[in-house]
């Protein structure tokens, strides 16, 4: 089933002013948003669990670390070896909810690379 990467002039009504948002943030909408508002109610959900996850005791480091951490459990055991306490384990949630709906969203619709990373796509070796 094709997916479309909607941006701020083709997405439907209720999902144009989180896109025009992401693009002031980023100077560009990203793919996954693009592709989210076909369902403006997961796009709102995402916006909202970012929004969210920003207002937790964690910096900006420590947010990008609980989103690229494949695992709850590995979460725990960083979490375990650095001293945190059970109000940032709690904290953790919200990041897990916002890459819950990403990954399933990139997975269902092939997702492609925003152009702005292009220069740092993966490759396989030769």
């Amino acid at each position: 089933m094709p997916y479309t990467i909607y941006d701020v002039n083709t997405a439907p009504a209720a999902a144009r002013d989180i896109l025009a948002a992401a693009g002031r943030t980023y100077g560009f909408v990203p793919n996954l948003l693009g592709c989210m508002a076909d369902a403006p109610a997961l796009l709102k959900a995402y916006a909202t669990l970012s929004r969210l996850f920003d207002e937790t005791s964690f910096s900006a480091t420590e947010r990008q670390l609980v989103l690229l951490t494949p695992a709850p459990l590995e979460i725990k055991a960083l979490f375990a070896a650095g001293g945190y306490g059970p109000q940032q384990a709690l904290e953790v949630v919200p990041g897990v909810g916002m890459k819950t709906l990403s990954n399933y969203t990139n997975h269902l619709a092939g997702t492609p690379l925003d152009e702005a990373f292009t220069g740092s796509a993966w490759t396989t070796a030769a």
